[in-house]
């Protein structure tokens, strides 16, 4: 238990059989704890502003080397998930992608806007080439670059998605409160499915599609207790926290 203490269940190695779901804490978790650390280290010496690609690029070279490194342990899809998808050193790339969006945001605001639509149409199209390469595990694309590919598609549908979000709607309401609910949601989502096939399998299938509401309301429920009894007390903590951060120039 002590490796989910400290966040290093999945840090090089895979972990399964508990808890699987959290193995995306740790990759969070050591974002937090590296990358302020590195800025607070070097900013004395480079600048944050130029600093921040560098810390980024280098993060995401080292996830794609450290997958070519494990490539030859994933060649079935069970193994391609726990070494490949759910290790931290092979997943820190895709959250430091969304750090060099925030980057271009922030410091390159009349590119974020002006080319907006190219960004979405070559967006959707590592998307279609996301979803029609063959998905084989061992294969070079699959273990190696996959896992980059598809970040780096989200990411450049951001700039269009931005534009999108001022603008409102009937159902900004509703899609604001899933939002705040939807990580507690993926955490709690296989737990009930596992009590359900272990403890109700039967009853689910007599129920039919009522089993699939209940199910639903069940996970919204219990995501919402999730929210107000752990995740919100701690953000809380966020405002008693103050610190001395890297001053960022915004200045070219």
């Amino acid at each position: 238990m002590w490796r989910f203490a400290t966040f290093t269940q999945n840090l090089f190695t895979p972990f399964y059989d508990f808890y699987w779901e959290s193995w995306c804490l740790p990759v969070q978790w050591w974002f937090y704890i590296i990358f302020p650390l590195l800025l607070t280290i070097f900013s004395k010496k480079v600048e944050a502003r130029r600093l921040t690609p560098l810390i980024c690029l280098g993060f995401i070279l080292f996830s794609i080397l450290f997958r070519i490194s494990v490539s030859d342990q994933a060649t079935e899809w069970f193994w391609w998930d726990v070494w490949i998808r759910k290790t931290v050193a092979s997943r820190c790339d895709a959250i430091f992608i969304g750090v060099m969006v925030a980057w271009v945001q922030l410091y390159a605001p009349v590119v974020w806007q002006r080319h907006s639509l190219k960004f979405l149409l070559a967006g959707l199209v590592l998307l279609v080439v996301v979803v029609s390469v063959p998905q084989q595990p061992g294969t070079l694309y699959k273990n190696v670059f996959s896992c980059t590919i598809q970040p780096v598609a989200f990411a450049m549908l951001l700039p269009s998605a931005a534009k999108l979000s001022q603008s409102r709607t009937s159902f900004e309401g509703i899609i604001t409160h899933v939002s705040v609910l939807s990580y507690s949601m993926y955490l709690i989502n296989l737990m009930i499915v596992q009590l359900i096939v272990a403890n109700f399998s039967e009853t689910a299938k007599q129920w039919g599609a009522w089993s699939y509401v209940i199910y639903w309301i069940a996970v919204i429920v219990l995501s919402y207790l999730l929210y107000i009894l752990v995740e919100k007390p701690f953000m809380k903590l966020r405002k008693r926290v103050t610190f001395v951060s890297p001053q960022i120039s915004q200045q070219p």
